[in-house]
């Protein structure tokens, strides 16, 4: 059977509020799968998603200021590798059951698409790739706690642009990173009805921009941001501006 493949494949569990033998998921016959699907550019990787499952029966006990006890739903987060599906497009995907079933009844919560660097050796020795991510969320729960989350459209694509950004920082020891950046860091996407999923990152390798951060923290001294053609202004906020990168693919 399917389900067998999938849940008894290498998975890691990260964290957990029961015992080992209640976080094992056991999807009922009828249950509905969703499709996670990610298109991804050759220079890019794509990590096991990391998903989180939740229970309203094996509750986790939390305390507030006061010190007093409540309970809030127990959460099952494991990790799910995509299979490569074709080769010539570089797509992978994986189905995660919606009722994961088990002692717990698991429901399934959210999921995170993360993407890191293949090879960073392009950009220099020595640099690391920083992962980045997009959050599916499942559960009303989830949606609740993302606020202003986008919807996805009834066909179930997700595309964004994204740019290789490298930063160069000095002040508390040398460090040099590259970021797949689309202007969030903490992207999240409501998903409550849909059963399919295709992520499609369109990366913009030639449009690389770069930070260099100042050697010494001083009062008005900003680091220097340098965009795809050249152009260099001071940098005074974390990240540059996505508007800005756009106006280079246009």
């Amino acid at each position: 059977m399917i389900w067998k493949y999938l849940f008894f494949a290498p998975l890691v569990i990260l964290s957990g509020c029961v015992s080992e033998r209640n976080r094992t998921l056991s999807p009922p016959e009828d249950t509905q799968w969703v499709t996670v699907g990610v298109k991804i550019p050759a220079e890019l990787l794509v990590l096991p998603l990391k998903v989180i499952y939740r229970s309203e029966i094996c509750k986790h006990t939390r305390h507030n200021s006061s010190g007093e006890a409540y309970e809030v739903p127990g959460y099952n987060s494991m990790e799910f590798p995509l299979s490569q599906k074709d080769s010539t497009k570089n797509f992978y995907d994986v189905k995660l059951a919606r009722h994961g079933g088990g002692r717990c009844q698991w429901h399934l919560s959210v999921a995170n698409i993360r993407l890191q660097y293949k090879n960073t050796l392009q950009f220099g020795q020595d640099v690391e790739s920083v992962e980045s991510s997009i959050r599916l969320e499942f559960d009303y729960l989830a949606a609740n706690q993302g606020g202003g989350d986008q919807r996805i459209n009834s066909d179930g694509l997700i595309s964004k642009d994204y740019f290789p950004y490298l930063t160069e920082g000095f002040i508390g020891g040398y460090e040099k990173n590259i970021w797949i950046y689309n202007g969030e860091m903490d992207e999240g996407y409501s998903a409550l009805n849909i059963n399919s999923i295709i992520f499609y990152p369109l990366l913009h390798s030639d449009k690389l921009v770069r930070s260099i951060g100042p050697k010494k923290k001083e009062k008005g001294v900003y680091g220097t941001l340098i965009y795809p053609d050249g152009t260099t202004v001071p940098k005074t906020e974390t990240f540059p501006d996505i508007d800005v990168l756009k106006q280079f693919i246009k």
